[in-house]
């Protein structure tokens, strides 16, 4: 049996400026996504929000306490339905195409699996620089669903190769269930020296912090009826 657990820290002004907060938080954090824990932040009153945890979705408690409580109740009842395993590589796949396009990412291009080279999409996100030119940044990207192993060194060459081979790419982005081992987050942080092209790595801790920021697709792809229909499709 697989047990899931959430943590829920209550930031406040003495929270944030205690000695845990300035030299352990950051351990913390990557304990728990180790474990596969679910960090929930609460926010209870006006405060500097630590740099670490400014990617996580924070439940903001000064007002509308209400409304609040029905989102956080809203991602604890989420949670336990986010089951990886349950999924197919393909249905896993397509699951992180519709998340990337709710996250912003457009001109989504499938591509098929082939040779020593193979990835899955190449995606474009546009942002505005701070003068308010449109800037572009191309992403090659490869999903890895596994079962009870880590995400390793392979795929991630793997992926840096293609990367490399292709000057309009400007980023690497892999998606996967699981963790990294040490071996690989080492060679993530080493990648730009070495191959001239940032790898960014949404791990299985982080991927279910985002898809409980966008509960509709936990709805869809997690469901029994919604399962049934992806494994005959």
């Amino acid at each position: 049996m697989h047990f899931r657990f959430e943590l829920a820290f209550l930031l406040s002004k003495h929270s944030v400026h205690s000695l845990w907060m300035d030299h352990e938080v950051e351990a913390v954090l990557k304990e728990l996504q180790s474990r596969d824990i679910t960090f929930l932040p609460i926010l209870l009153e006006d405060c500097d929000i630590p740099p670490s945890l400014a990617i996580y979705q924070l439940f903001d408690m000064r007002s509308g306490v209400e409304k609040n409580l029905e989102k956080l109740t809203e991602v604890l009842r989420f949670t336990p339905k986010i089951d990886f395993e349950k999924l197919s590589p393909q249905t896993f796949g397509q699951l992180v195409v519709d998340l990337l396009q709710k996250l912003g990412f457009v001109n989504l291009q499938v591509k098929p699996q082939q040779g020593a080279l193979a990835f899955d999409a190449v995606v474009e996100f546009r942002q505005k620089d701070p003068f308010g030119a449109e800037t572009r940044e191309i992403y090659v990207v490869e999903t890895k669903l596994y079962r009870h192993a880590r995400a390793d060194l392979q795929a991630l060459r793997q992926l840096a190769m293609y990367a490399e081979s292709d000057p309009t790419i400007n980023k690497a982005l892999l998606v996967t269930n699981g963790n990294l081992t040490s071996a690989a987050l080492d060679w993530v942080s080493d990648a730009p020296k070495a191959t001239g092209v940032p790898i960014r790595v949404i791990d299985g801790t982080e991927l279910k912090r985002l898809l409980l920021q966008n509960t509709d697709l936990v709805s869809k792809y997690f469901s029994t009826i919604n399962l049934a229909i992806f494994d005959l499709a």
